[in-house]
């Protein structure tokens, strides 16, 4: 459980910062921030719950007296840290959910269920595109221009 849920809490936090570059290009910084502090404050979501079942598992070991207070305590400061990164997320959504209701005119309590924009993928050309369009110069520029620009 403890593995599985830091997993997904890393996958999370990739996720986020992939999706932050992107929104970054694309310009939607209250839409695409929102965005990327759910997916902060889900990954802090599952690091609260690991640093949680971590938490018990030393306590466990310091009560029955295969391990020194100090290590529990370590615990308890690794779950508060992640705590208040799941405030901070949980904060900073309310913060840019204002400042999109406040640009877009509407109350600034309005909660929205934003989905992620979709990005236009299909000027990329694969390696083997490419070259398969070869032009005398490798196929990187002509190819990419003549598919980008029919």
């Amino acid at each position: 459980m403890l593995v599985g849920s830091l997993r997904r809490s890393s996958i999370n936090r990739k996720f986020a910062e992939s999706a932050g570059r992107i929104c970054g290009n694309i310009g939607l910084n209250p839409y695409c921030g929102i965005l990327i502090a759910r997916l902060q404050r889900d990954s802090a979501a599952l690091r609260v719950k690991a640093a949680e079942e971590d938490l018990g598992d030393s306590q466990r070991a310091v009560e029955s007296g295969s391990a020194l207070e100090v290590s529990a305590m370590s615990k308890r400061v690794a779950k508060l840290e992640d705590e208040q990164t799941l405030l901070a997320a949980e904060n900073r959504i309310s913060d840019l959910t204002v400042e999109l209701n406040s640009v877009m005119g509407l109350p600034l309590d309005t909660e929205f269920d934003l989905a992620p924009p979709e990005v236009d993928t299909t000027f990329a050309l694969t390696v083997a595109e490419s070259t398969q369009a070869g032009d005398g110069t490798g196929g990187s520029v002509g190819a990419f221009t003549r598919r980008t620009w029919p």
